[in-house]
């Protein structure tokens, strides 16, 4: 690891010669994956899939769900009023149809309601105004029950407020939640720097398309995570891709189909609401490798901001914030007992409703650089990293550490009581800017041995189950 500092890798640099090889990556890809475009995911089925998780859901996560999905949501009554939404904060129950969805598309609406509509199960879709967007379902009528009661009736749609914003040329549809599909690009510059090329499959993520129904004899792991779990130079150099490579290598077939579902600023939160979209995948596991967006993004700035008095006078010492930095943040047990709450029920709800699908999920441990093996500049440029992009001002990069283990006990602990696999990917990814490019992503070496960790905590019960229970095809 005696290299220039700050390092700079080139855009292969790292990889074993094999991950480089097209014929090998080919031979060793997923059967259950096609490199040539399949019909993407409808809107409509889309969306299909998620209202039962909508109606299964606490108000709580109905707001949360209208605000992720960026969508209107409405309780409609046959005469056009909206009773109640869980898209407008403190919603007095006034408007009609007409009000957010316009006179002429609430009238349409309306009158299709009075002739009678349509059902597929629950639910029935209206075109919007905007049928030409291929990411519009346009109006979504469902019901958690009878479809005859018309006190139960709800309306999906478009909120223009949250979606207007996006630029036609983004790969997002909506921004850290959901790609558009098939979209594409080149050179697109990633956090480390280097130029990454990207296509968007058929649902939506940083992958092959995927085959469905799953061709049998398929092992299908979906891969649940953020930009550390997105990251790579191409889609066939994440380490999703690479596991995927290395576990058919290692059984020497290509049984073993890797999704790559990470998508840049994900949390556990965003996971649960994208929950049905992992199940229309037909995963037979679950990985997930989660943690700095929870941390950076969800707990950190809740601390800060309901810090006390005392700890704000303190903040006002650059000494006392980076050599005192535990004093400036809650106590050790308070901040565990938020990453509980905040974090791990809801990965305990993933955990929990894949198993009723007969899904199992892995959690691993999330890595960072060992301040061990940092040079005093490292280190300093790791500091400097946390306070001004992840962790805020007040928080350091030993700080962050210290949050981390806290949160990889956590998951431990949640693996030890839902009985799910847990990978020691921390405790394994041992480094420093060898593989780190920052305080959670990694350089093209911590990638594949990222890769590697996760392979070798998978290839013995893969093997087991994939010759059991899926059958090669004849």
């Amino acid at each position: 690891q005696k290299r220039p500092w700050p390092m700079v890798n080139g855009q292969n640099d790292g990889f074993a010669e094999f991950l480089l090889d097209e014929e090998q990556r080919a031979r060793y890809r997923g059967r259950g994956k096609s490199t040539a475009k399949l019909t993407p995911l409808s809107p409509e089925d889309e969306m299909a899939a998620r209202i039962p998780f909508f109606f299964s859901s606490e108000a709580p996560e109905r707001y949360i769900f209208a605000n992720v999905f960026g969508l209107h949501i409405f309780r409609l009554r046959g005469d056009g009023a909206l009773t109640k939404s869980y898209s407008v904060d403190a919603y007095d129950g006034s408007a009609v149809l007409a009000d957010y969805a316009g006179a002429d598309v609430g009238r349409r609406i309306l009158d299709a309601l009075s002739e009678g509509i349509s059902w597929n199960g629950n639910v029935s879709f209206l075109p919007g105004a905007d049928s030409e967007n291929p990411a519009s379902f346009g109006y979504c009528l469902a019901t958690d029950g009878n479809t005859e009661d018309a006190q139960d009736l709800w309306i999906f749609f478009r909120n223009e407020e949250k979606t207007a914003h996006v630029p036609a040329e983004s790969l997002w549809e909506l921004p850290f939640t959901t790609y558009k599909k098939h979209a594409t690009r080149r050179a697109r510059v990633g956090v480390l720097g280097l130029a990454e090329e990207y296509y968007i499959n058929n649902h939506g993520f940083r992958d092959w398309d995927v085959i469905l129904p799953k061709p049998r004899g398929v092992f299908r792991i979906a891969c649940v995570g953020a930009s550390t779990t997105e990251e790579g130079v191409t889609n066939d150099l994440t380490y999703p891709a690479i596991l995927e490579a290395l576990l058919n290598q290692r059984l020497e077939d290509n049984s073993v189909d890797v999704i790559n579902c990470g998508i840049s600023g994900m949390n556990s939160m965003k996971h649960r609401m994208r929950f049905p979209d992992y199940m229309m995948l037909e995963p037979d596991l679950l990985v997930v490798y989660i943690a700095a967006n929870d941390i950076c993004h969800q707990l950190l700035p809740r601390w800060i901001s309901q810090a006390d008095a005392q700890q704000k006078r303190l903040r006002r010492s650059r000494f006392i914030t980076h050599y005192m930095n535990r004093f400036l943040l809650p106590s050790d047990g308070e901040m565990r007992e938020a990453i509980a709450r905040h974090s791990m029920s809801h990965l305990r709800y993933i955990i929990r409703e894949a198993e009723k699908r007969d899904v199992k999920t892995a959690l691993c441990s999330f890595a960072a650089p060992n301040p061990a093996l940092l040079s005093r500049g490292e280190c300093a440029y790791y500091d400097y990293l946390t306070m001004q992009e992840w962790g805020g001002k007040w928080v350091t990069f030993g700080g962050y550490l210290r949050i981390l283990d806290m949160y990889n006990e956590a998951l431990k602990r949640l693996c030890a009581e839902e009985n799910a696999l847990y990978i020691p990917v921390a405790e394994q990814l041992q480094g420093g800017a060898f593989y780190f490019g920052d305080i959670c992503h990694l350089r093209n070496p911590g990638i594949q041995r990222k890769a590697e960790i996760i392979a070798d905590a998978l290839e013995t019960q893969i093997g087991s189950v994939s010759r059991e229970d899926h059958p090669p095809t004849e």
